[in-house]
């Protein structure tokens, strides 16, 4: 746009670090007597949650089959917008080292600020796989400052 090309990778940096807090969720199956059978570690991944609704309905049994054990959690980007609250100064400029050229500096506008929100989705079989991703999760996400 305007003769100018670039790509900073941020929204994709924004996404890896959602997914990463999220990777080290582990469902334990017990016995009757309480002791763990299998350990389970639930597997994350962008994806829409539409796609994994389609799944069930085309096959709710799970007969066919398919990449997608249950428990299951899958992410996605489901708005960004504008934070006009957080706007720093337009005539606000930084500059920045060239990375072809220690000797040159770049001019780089003030950042412009927006809000990613992403949605979360847990696929389980059972209700007590549930509850186990949901108590290693909302602690984490009530001490981070994040809304859920």
């Amino acid at each position: 746009m305007f003769g100018h090309e670039f790509y900073h990778e941020h929204i994709r940096r924004y996404v890896v670090v959602f997914g990463t807090m999220f990777n080290n969720i582990v469902v334990s199956r017990r016995d009757v007597d309480g002791v763990v059978q299998k350990r389970i570690k639930v597997p994350v991944a962008y994806s829409a949650r539409e796609k994994l609704l389609a799944r069930i309905e085309s096959d709710p049994s799970f007969t066919k089959p398919t990449a997608i054990n249950l428990p299951y959690m899958g992410f996605e980007i489901t708005s960004m917008t504008y934070a006009g609250e957080r706007k720093l100064k337009t005539i606000q400029k930084y500059t920045a080292v060239n990375p072809s050229d220690n000797n040159k500096r770049s001019l780089i506008y003030a950042p412009v600020p927006y809000d990613i929100n992403f949605q979360l989705s847990i696929m389980v079989k059972s209700a007590e796989d549930g509850t186990q991703i949901l108590e290693q999760i909302l602690p984490f996400l009530h001490q981070s400052g994040l809304t859920v």
